[in-house]
C-alpha cells in the first residue's frame, strides 16, 4: 500500500475536476483539498512519512520550520473498517468489493501549527493492517491568512 500527495503550485483559481485514472484493475481511496494564502515560492518547507503493521494506534510525526503553517497528513490503510484522526479531518473514502481483504481506506486531514516544532497526526484502526502515510507542511504567504476547500 501506498500514499502520495500531489499538488499544483500557485493553479489559477476556478473550479476543476480532480480525476484519476488507474492504468490496471486496482483499489484505491482519493481524496482532494484546496489551500489558499500558501507561500508559492516554498510551499513545502518540510515532510514526514510512516508507514506501520500492527497496533491500533499509529503516528505519523512531523517537524515543521515555519510558524503559522498547516500540517497536511494524507493516512491510507489496507482492509481497515473504521478509522479516526486527531486532527481536523477533511475527508474519509474507502473502497469495496471483493476480495474484501484488497480494499483501502484513506483519510485526509490537517492542523494550522503556531510555533516551529514536532507534530503528529495520530490514527486509530480496529485493525492491524499495513499502511502507509505522507505529511507535509503547507507555509503561509507573508501577509496572507490560510484556508481551504473542500
Amino acid at each position: 500500500i501506498t500514499a502520495d500527495i500531489w499538488y499544483l503550485v500557485n493553479p489559477p483559481s476556478a473550479t476543476a475536476n480532480v480525476i484519476v485514472t488507474m492504468v490496471s484493475s486496482r483499489k484505491f481511496s482519493t481524496g482532494a483539498i484546496s489551500y489558499f494564502g500558501v507561500d508559492q515560492d516554498g510551499p513545502f518547507p518540510s515532510s514526514g512519512v510512516a508507514g506501520a503493521t500492527g497496533g491500533a494506534t499509529r503516528s505519523v510525526p512531523i517537524t515543521t520550520l515555519y510558524e503559522n503553517s498547516w500540517v497536511h497528513t494524507h493516512y491510507a490503510e489496507r482492509q481497515v473498517t473504521t478509522l479516526t484522526t486527531s486532527l481536523t479531518e477533511r475527508y474519509n473514502q474507502g473502497s469495496t468489493g471483493t476480495p474484501s481483504n484488497s480494499n483501502v481506506t484513506a483519510i485526509g486531514d490537517d492542523r494550522v501549527t503556531t510555533l516551529p516544532g514536532l507534530y503528529s497526526g495520530v490514527y486509530t484502526t480496529t485493525n492491524s493492517n499495513i499502511s502507509a502515510a505522507i505529511a507535509m507542511e503547507l507555509k503561509e504567504a507573508p501577509g496572507k491568512n490560510q484556508s481551504f476547500v473542500l
